[in-house]
């Protein structure tokens, strides 16, 4: 093969490359969420509460709420059915391989505040928070055929 045309060819996928890369985007006035959102919801399921953070980190991430299990090493507690938590903020996260949603606020557990994200994955259906967190079933929802092609 000419070495133009491999070079080409190689900086053609490569710029590809990077136009695949991840993006984030603040979503929180999605109409799909409005029901979560600056309120108290409770949990409906018992949840765990996983904080990842080293003590000492300037800058800590979030801590992890999630109902499946991610192992001991750092897990705080497993919150009870009824626990209050706080979404304030929505990020849609898209990559290559994956969009999720993650639905960020507090908590109060044990007497100390965490600042929590929980993950929707997209392909595990839109609404998946509905059978996890207690919020108003009765509120009107708009069909999700009708929000904004951005909040998809």
């Amino acid at each position: 093969m000419n070495p133009l045309l491999r070079t080409l060819i190689l900086s053609l996928l490569f710029g590809l490359g990077l136009t695949s890369c991840d993006s984030m985007k603040d979503i929180t006035g999605n109409p799909r969420y409005q029901t979560l959102i600056g309120r108290d919801v409770r949990t409906r399921v018992p949840m765990r509460l996983y904080d990842y953070n080293r003590p000492g980190n300037p800058n800590p991430s979030l801590c992890d709420l999630t109902y499946t299990t991610g192992g001991k090493a750092c897990l705080v507690g497993t919150l009870p059915v009824g626990q209050v938590v706080r979404f304030n903020q929505v990020i849609r996260y898209k990559s290559t391989y994956y969009t999720e949603d993650d639905l960020q606020g507090e908590l109060v557990y044990r007497g100390k505040r965490y600042q929590i994200k929980y993950r929707t994955q997209l392909h595990q259906g839109n609404e998946i928070w509905l059978r996890l967190f207690d919020e108003d079933f009765d509120a009107p929802r708009p069909p999700p055929e009708s929000y904004p092609k951005e909040f998809r």
